[in-house]
C-alpha cells in the first residue's frame, strides 16, 4: 500500500513536469497548499514544506529571487532559511534529470498498491524478434532516447518486461557498434579535385585575376568530401560555378554552359550547372519537415566535369 507522503511527492513532481517550462513552476505556499487540499483536505503546510525539502535536491530544485542578491538564490547553495523560502511571495520548483523518472515510479507504486499484481507471460521468441525488427527500422537513437526521455512510453510501448527487452536491444546495439569501430580500418577517400589541378591553379599568374579564393575552394571540397559533409561538398560546389565566370568573359554559369566551347564542353558544363544546381539548392533551401533526405556520397560527386572545367580555366588562364 503506498504511503500518503508518496501520493503527495507525485502530486508535486507532476506539476513541476505538466506545468513547469524550462525555468520551473513558480507557485507560493498557500498556492500549492490549495491545490494540494483538493486531493489531501488534512495537509498542512508544515508537512508540504517538508515534502519539498525531502525532494530537494535530487528531484527537484527550490529557488527564489533573492532582492538582497539581486537574482535567483538556490536553496540548498544560499544562506536562505525556511521561513525566507516559504514565505511571502513566490518561490520556484525546478525539475532535475530525476524528476519524471521518480514521478513514473511513485506512479507505479501508487498503481500497485490499487490492484493485484497481475500475472505476466513471457515474450516469445517470435515476440522478440517481431520487436527487434521494428525497433531497427526505428533506429537506435530514436529507442533509446525515448526510453530515457519518456520511460518508454512513446515507440517503445508496451508494460516493463517489454521495455527491459528494449534496453536489453540498446545495450547489444551498442556493443556492436562499439566492436565495428574497433576493427574499422579507416579507408582512404579519393579527392573529388585531383590534387595536381589544384596545383596547376595554383602556378597561374594572377596578372588579371586573383585566383586563391578559387583553389581554397577546390581544398574545401576535397575536405567536405573526404569527411563525408555532402551538404558542404554540393554548396561548396555550386560555390565554384557562381565564382568562375568572368574568367570565361561571362556574366554567370548559365552563359557558360550555354555559349561557351564545343559541343561536349557545352554538354559537360550544362549536366554540371543543373546537376549541382538542384542539389545544392535543394538541401540548401529546404526546410524542415517530419522526414528529410540527406545526400550521398554519389549524389554530390561531378569530379568529371568539376575536372574539365578546371582544365578549361587552366588552358585559358
Amino acid at each position: 500500500m503506498a504511503k500518503q507522503y508518496q501520493h503527495v511527492e507525485h502530486a508535486i513532481l507532476t506539476l513541476v513536469l505538466k506545468h513547469g517550462d524550462q525555468r520551473g513552476y513558480a507557485t507560493t505556499l498557500p498556492t500549492l497548499a490549495n491545490i494540494l487540499r483538493q486531493t489531501f483536505p488534512e495537509i498542512t503546510n508544515l508537512q508540504i514544506i517538508d515534502t519539498l525539502k525531502r525532494l530537494e535536491p535530487q528531484y527537484i530544485t527550490l529557488w527564489k529571487y533573492g532582492s538582497a542578491f539581486a537574482r535567483l538564490v538556490r536553496y540548498s547553495r544560499e544562506e536562505i532559511d525556511d521561513e525566507y523560502l516559504f514565505g511571502e511571495g513566490d518561490f520556484c520548483l525546478q525539475r532535475t534529470p530525476h524528476t519524471d523518472p521518480r514521478a513514473q515510479e511513485l506512479a507505479q507504486q501508487i498503481k500497485e498498491s490499487k490492484a493485484p499484481t497481475p500475472v505476466t507471460t513471457p515474450i516469445s521468441e517470435e515476440g522478440c524478434k517481431a520487436r527487434f525488427d521494428r525497433w531497427e527500422e526505428l533506429g537506435l537513437d530514436r529507442v533509446k532516447a525515448d526510453l530515457v526521455h519518456n520511460g518508454g512510453r512513446g515507440v517503445v510501448g508496451g508494460p516493463h518486461d517489454v521495455q527491459d527487452l528494449a534496453w536489453e536491444w540498446v545495450r547489444l546495439k551498442e556493443a556492436e557498434i562499439a566492436a565495428a569501430a574497433e576493427l574499422k580500418v579507416p579507408a582512404t577517400v579519393p579527392a573529388l579535385i585531383a590534387q595536381t589541378r589544384i596545383d596547376k591553379l595554383r602556378g597561374l599568374p594572377s596578372t588579371k585575376f586573383d585566383f586563391s579564393k578559387l583553389i581554397r575552394l577546390c581544398e574545401e571540397i576535397n575536405i567536405a568530401y573526404g569527411e563525408d559533409c555532402h551538404c558542404a561538398t554540393a554548396m561548396l560546389t555550386r560555390a565554384v560555378l557562381d565564382h568562375v565566370p568572368p574568367i570565361f568573359s561571362k556574366a554567370n554559369f548559365d552563359d557558360v554552359a550555354n555559349h561557351y566551347g564545343g559541343r561536349s564542353f557545352k554538354e559537360a558544363m550544362r549536366h554540371l550547372n543543373d546537376t549541382s544546381r538542384s542539389v545544392a539548392d535543394g538541401h540548401l533551401h529546404e526546410q524542415i519537415s517530419k522526414r528529410v533526405t540527406l545526400p550521398t556520397a554519389q549524389q554530390v560527386d561531378c569530379r568529371q566535369q568539376l575536372d574539365l572545367l578546371l582544365a578549361e580555366i587552366v588552358k585559358v588562364s
